[in-house]
């Protein structure tokens, strides 16, 4: 087209449309895209904020379940007061914090006041325990309460109120009721302008926690404090118990003294009388010798004939079969003492709590060995049981004791005399050791005191009513059962139970 032709009007309308059309366009587009970038802003700043309040979250979730994590360890009160200052100052972003224990308004003794810092952790700061000292309503809170401040008190604090080139905003400080009329302060100091209120309510739910977590450790050391007296008070009366036995043994060894001695005077009044007729024989021994060494001195031999007639005439056959049966006399007498002896050793010692495999018929042998004098003369002891029996698992000294004083009972329920009888009964599970006499017997309310402490129905100086309660103590912590059948002037049997293995 030529350029000095003229466009008609109908294309340039045409084109001014055109144009308006795209800048209508363009001006839409560009309204649209403001419209999204806001849309794009808002929801940047939605996800900012739900992400920091997830954070928060987070942070509000970690710090509770460390603190209840706390609360029901094991660890010290003192340590669990400790971590929970570190944790709620992290939390809070408080700049330091304090654990302070008081009694009855006062630090407490041997109680250190620590500071904790945000940036150093624990250590002495003499200048900022004074600062939460001088703010804390120490003499205002009541004592007699469990807990003396029920929240979380916020006081803001003056640009006056500093610490060295520090300022603080805000004072935080709650005080819980400990044992007796101990209580704990607890502190932060915080640069914070304005506190988070969502903070203060998490704080307000780790009180709650706190405090329970204080009762439960009270109460658990209150239990272990008891279990502890109550094993102190058990190993005493443990020891108690095994003195009374000893000492009820001793004075059972006082009552048998007498007869004791006689036992043991007896062989050694024959070993001596023994003694003096071998000392006359080994006189005579002499003598011959010295006869027949001169004979053969002056003859130069000596014939068979005058060897015979020189013994007999001494009597040296006779000297010397009786000579042997000296000895052998002696050495019985020697060996009854030996038992006795051995006997007493092994009654008098004090037993410990082992238990062995042990024979009840050597026990009871020892026992009868010990108490023999006390039926020597008008009893008659007849003792049935077999050295085959099985072994039992028990303590000697105490079982031995257990049987001297059943000895003892019997022979003191036959004062002019009689029969007692030891014998056995063996089942597939179970032993059982009857002791019994055909002495005066016991009525029925007799025999329902018999085990009771110094219970006795002898004279005094003859008993001192512990022997039959301390067997039933011994026989009773060695799990073997014991029964009483008794008929008044008929006389008494005692049952003794022992389980096999």
């Amino acid at each position: 087209m030529d350029k000095n032709q003229l466009i008609p009007i109908s294309d340039i309308e045409r084109l001014k449309q055109q144009i308006d059309r795209e800048k209508n366009a363009r001006e839409l587009a560009e309204r649209q895209l403001e419209v999204y970038s806001r849309e794009i802003h808002l929801a940047n700043e939605c996800l900012k904020k739900s992400l920091n309040d997830t954070k928060k979250k987070q942070a509000e979730i970690e710090y509770l379940t460390e603190a209840s994590y706390d609360f029901s360890s094991k660890l010290s009160l003192i340590n669990i007061l400790q971590n929970t200052v570190s944790l709620t100052g992290k939390f809070f972003n408080a700049e330091y914090g304090i654990k302070a224990i008081f009694n009855k308004g006062k630090l407490k003794n041997g109680s250190n006041a620590l500071i904790w810092s945000s940036n150093n952790g624990w250590g002495e700061n003499l200048e900022l325990q004074s600062f939460f000292f001088k703010h804390l309503p120490l003499e205002r809170l009541p004592s007699d309460r469990y807990y003396a401040a029920p929240h979380w008190f916020i006081t803001p604090l003056n640009e006056e109120d500093a610490v060295g080139d520090q300022n603080f905003q805000w004072i935080i400080y709650i005080n819980l009721q400990l044992e007796s009329n101990n209580s704990v302060w607890i502190g932060f100091l915080s640069k914070i302008e304005s506190l988070d209120e969502e903070a203060l309510h998490i704080l307000e739910v780790a009180k709650g926690h706190l405090l329970s977590g204080i009762r439960q450790h009270l109460s658990d050391e209150t239990i272990a404090l008891r279990n502890t007296q109550l094993q102190q008070t058990a190993d005493h009366l443990q020891n108690t118990q095994k003195q009374l036995i000893q000492s009820e043994k001793m004075a059972s060894l006082g009552q048998l003294a007498a007869g004791v001695a006689h036992e043991i005077n007896n062989p050694i009044g024959y070993i001596r009388s023994n003694l003096q007729t071998l000392d006359d024989y080994i006189k005579e021994f002499k003598l011959t010798f010295k006869l027949l060494e001169e004979k053969i001195y002056l003859n130069g031999s000596l014939s068979k004939q005058e060897f015979n007639k020189t013994v007999k005439k001494k009597e040296m056959n006779f000297l010397l079969t009786d000579a042997e049966l000296i000895v052998k006399s002696n050495q019985d007498g020697i060996q009854r003492i030996k038992e006795i002896v051995v006997g007493l050793k092994s009654f008098s010692h004090t037993a410990d709590d082992n238990l062995k495999h042990i024979s009840i018929y050597e026990c009871v042998d020892n026992a009868l060995r010990i108490v023999a004098n006390e039926f020597k003369y008008q009893h008659q002891v007849i003792n049935e049981l077999e050295t085959t029996l099985p072994k039992v698992l028990n303590n000697y000294g105490k079982l031995q004791q257990v049987f001297v004083n059943l000895l003892i009972n019997s022979a003191h329920a036959m004062p002019e005399g009689g029969t007692m009888r030891i014998h056995s009964e063996l089942h597939q599970r179970y032993l059982l050791i009857h002791v019994e006499d055909n002495g005066i017997g016991m009525d029925e309310k007799t025999k329902s005191q018999i085990f009771n402490p110094f219970f006795t129905t002898k004279p005094v100086g003859k008993g001192t009513g512990l022997g039959l309660s301390v067997s039933y103590a011994i026989l009773e912590t060695q799990n073997i059962s014991i029964e009483v059948t008794s008929e008044l002037g008929k006389g008494t049997r005692f049952t003794l139970g022992f389980r096999l293995d």
